[in-house]
């Protein structure tokens, strides 16, 4: 279309719309004005209209305090098509259109009649000042966006839209497919009281599809002036704050539900659709966000996203994340290593801050994860909202960058966390975790750790803290801890004091019964007064117990006691810590260690090799530490099998630190089964249970199951800890089939404490088959 003809059709409606007739025609051939958009901005006077050819734009497009109109041929014939012609392409590196200081009136700045797709926030990566919103980010101005097409961008917040303190009225358009690793994937306003957002009743907009950790499709992260939200098109037709997130009471309303939700377990697998059913492994979806926002419970009934082995991310399976979890709602991969979210150097894995409960995440590999704002996988209650059981079981966080945690579950009453391992990644901290009554810890390994350098106040690391927050001093709490290997942390920190490169203990306002066993923690280095262990305490007594401290620096152990604190006590039982009472320092407050037995204060003698091999801090032959550990292990809290998933009594007796020297394997960390003598079989179901689970074993006769005769056959049943909870008999005499139940309670008839079981099957003494179930009470 020439130019005449252009002005000629401006002329009418640009008047009809209330703009001024200076325009600037942006055409690639340069038959116009400009041969860029941001050269027609350039030129472009206050109430001008920059008139922008079909094709597709790249380059960045800032309009800084000049009240314009830009859009598409559309703004001048009409023609839709338009609209879909004129594309604006961020190449995934750069906001679509950035507005700014642009506050003059409501009728002044408008974008008209635009695609604006694969765009990308500019905070990442080398700049501290990222600018929100993927599409258009509009800081402290006042804006219409009519008609315009916002797909497939990302941004830390708003990925179609970012909105800060600025007003802005909405007309009519597709926002979908984006992606914001904070709030709003769709929309995101941020501001208090000086933030507002119209959306038209007559010309609704479609917002979909989008993800993000809170509100995927709609976030206002702050207070502000309360409007109601009209949208053609939705993900859903319900205020559900999964999608529409809004601190102050918010008015919905949706003419049509884009997804269809589901009251059933899904499958997800890279070669899957999204038009697919979901409901079983031969139709399964493509994108774990898409199953997340597709499942929806029912009551306190569990379901589970299965997902499939492969690698799922942005650039290959168009993965959105991050992953937003829900209650009830298991988060479960076929099998860890194989099982890979992939972040791409961009963004974080999973976030869930609504107080998301009742679920298990496990089996997940995640790599090259990037966060300045956000941690990597994040867990959080609300400021009156805590969780209260929470299973996370075989996460592998590795190749990655965050300022500050990798792995942070806060506000969260009954948790277990066993096989975590987080590894040559750059961290503020490994793993941050609160916990309120009773706190499961096991088989961590946290490895070749250092600091981001991202300046000077963010530039310590450690390994990870365990704390019990103030705010639960009245709860009676339960710590424990056991078959940790911390390795190979460097803090180079020389702003922040006392900060442990290992392992960080926090209690704070006491009522805590906190036990470590069998860790081992080794060679992690700081620049200033601190050390391997780090024990900050008040009105608590820790024991540890069979845990080697050897080769960190410049201390093996520090001590603190919170002021308030009227005692804190920690005592060591056979345990080896290199340099003995020399080795510690002592920080401030009344604060005393109780050599009790069995300690020794030498060098640990580990097996040595390439420092990548976890196996390099097993225990060398001549290791001092071999059948060295407590001799009595009633009541002692550990789990069945060493790190390396092997039998942790061996020999009959148990090793220091977090593997048992020659021992054989015994079960899997991921899903314990022994080899089962032939023909006889266990199972419990339902898994979880809330009431009773069931079981069912099947005896055989001794001629069938290899033994000579089975002349004794029981159920035991096992906490974390390893202490027997319950035995419950069988018929030894009776082969065949025989059914029976666990209620949750324990040999005494008193209910146990939410949490994961091992419920071993024993034939003539010897453990022949066994399952792990979740009790939730």
């Amino acid at each position: 279309m020439k130019k005449q003809t252009i002005l000629t059709l401006l002329c009418t409606l640009l008047c009809t719309l209330g703009l001024q007739a200076g325009t600037i025609i942006v055409a690639a051939d340069g038959s116009g004005d400009a041969t860029s958009i941001q050269a027609g901005i350039n030129l472009a006077a206050a109430r001008d209209t920059v008139l922008i050819s079909p094709g597709i734009w790249t380059g960045a497009v800032l309009i800084d305090n000049k009240p314009i109109t830009i859009g598409s041929y559309y703004i001048a014939d009409g023609d839709t098509s338009h609209i879909s012609q004129t594309i604006i392409d961020g190449e995934d590196t750069r906001t679509g259109i950035i507005i700014q200081n642009c506050s003059d009136t409501v009728d002044t700045l408008r974008v008209i009649g635009l695609t604006i797709r694969s765009c990308r926030s500019n905070w990442y990566p080398n700049t501290v000042d990222y600018s929100i919103g993927g599409g258009i980010g509009i800081g402290f101005s006042v804006a219409k966006v009519i008609k315009c097409h916002i797909q497939s961008n990302r941004a830390f917040s708003g990925g179609g839209i970012g909105v800060l303190r600025s007003y802005v009225y909405l007309y009519a358009n597709e926002i979908h497919s984006n992606n914001a690793i904070g709030s709003g994937g769709g929309l995101c306003g941020l501001g208090y009281n000086d933030m507002y957002i119209y959306f038209d009743f007559d010309c609704r907009n479609s917002i979909y599809l989008n993800n993000g950790s809170r509100g995927s499709d709609i976030t206002y992260a702050s207070h502000n002036t309360p409007t109601t939200v009209y949208l053609d098109k939705g993900s859903v037709d319900i205020s559900d704050p999964y999608f529409y997130f809004f601190p102050d009471p918010m008015n919905i309303h949706i003419n049509q539900s884009m997804i269809s939700q589901v009251s059933h377990d899904l499958w997800v697998s890279p070669g899957g659709d999204n038009a697919n059913s979901g409901i079983s492994a031969q139709s399964p979806l493509k994108n774990i966000s898409y199953a997340l926002a597709k499942i929806q419970p029912v009551g306190s009934i569990q379901l589970t996203v299965h997902i499939m082995l492969g690698t799922y991310s942005y650039s290959q399976t168009g993965e959105a994340l991050p992953l937003q979890p829900k209650s009830y709602v298991n988060i479960v991969g076929e099998e860890m290593e194989s099982v890979i979210l992939d972040a791409e150097q961009y963004g974080t894995f999973i976030i869930g801050l609504q107080a998301q409960d009742y679920l298990t995440i496990k089996n997940l590999t995640l790599v090259n994860g990037y966060a300045t704002r956000n941690n990597l996988f994040w867990l959080d209650g609300t400021s009156s909202t805590d969780t209260n059981i929470i299973s996370v079981e075989n996460i592998h966080i590795r190749d990655s960058w965050v300022k500050f945690d990798a792995f942070r579950i806060l506000s969260c009453h009954n948790l277990t966390v066993n096989n975590l391992i987080i590894e040559d990644s750059q961290v503020g901290s490994g793993f941050n975790i609160f916990v309120y009554e009773t706190g499961n810890f096991s088989n961590f390994r946290i490895q070749r750790l250092s600091s981001t350098n991202y300046d000077m106040y963010n530039s310590s690391c450690t390994a990870g803290a365990i704390s019990k927050p103030l705010r639960a001093t009245s709860l009676q709490t339960t710590v424990n801890i056991s078959n940790f290997l911390i390795t190979d942390i460097i803090d180079t920190s020389q702003f922040w004091q006392n900060v442990s490169p290992g392992l960080s203990i926090g209690i704070e306002g006491g009522n805590c019964d906190l036990t470590i066993n069998n860790c081992t923690i080794a060679n992690n280095s700081s620049v200033t007064q601190s050390g391997g262990l780090n024990l900050s305490i008040e009105n608590c007594n820790v024991q540890v117990n069979n845990t080697i401290v050897s080769g960190n620096s410049p201390y093996e152990v520090v001590t603190y006691a919170f002021n308030e604190s009227n005692y804190a006590g920690i005592s060591f039982s056979n345990c080896l810590i290199t340099g003995g009472d020399d080795s510690f320092i002592h920080v401030s407050g009344d604060i005393s260690h109780t050599w009790v037995e069995g300690n020794q204060f030498g060098l640990p003698s580990f097996r040595g090799g390439d420092t990548t091999d976890p196996l390099n801090y097993s225990l060398a032959s001549n290791s001092p530490c071999i059948d060295s550990g407590t001799p009595d292990l009633d009541g002692l809290s550990l789990p069945p099998y060493d790190l390396a998933g092997n039998w942790r009594i061996w020999n009959n007796v148990i090793d220091m630190g977090c593997y048992e020297y020659g021992s054989e394997p015994w079960v899997s960390n991921d899903d314990p089964v022994v080899p089962a003598i032939a023909k006889i079989s266990l199972t419990a179901y339902p898994n979880p249970f809330h009431a009773f689970t069931n079981l069912k074993v099947n005896l055989p006769s001794g001629q069938d199951s290899g033994l000579a005769a089975i002349s004794e056959a029981s159920i035991n049943i096992y906490n974390l800890k390893g202490q027997k909870v319950k035995t419950i008999r069988l018929d030894a005499r009776s082969p065949g089939e025989q059914f029976t139940y666990w209620d949750g309670r324990n040999a005494d008839n008193v209910q146990c404490s939410s949490g994961i079981y091992f419920i071993n099957l024993h034939v003539n003494g010897r453990t022949v088959s066994n399952r792990k179930v979740t009790f939730i009470r």
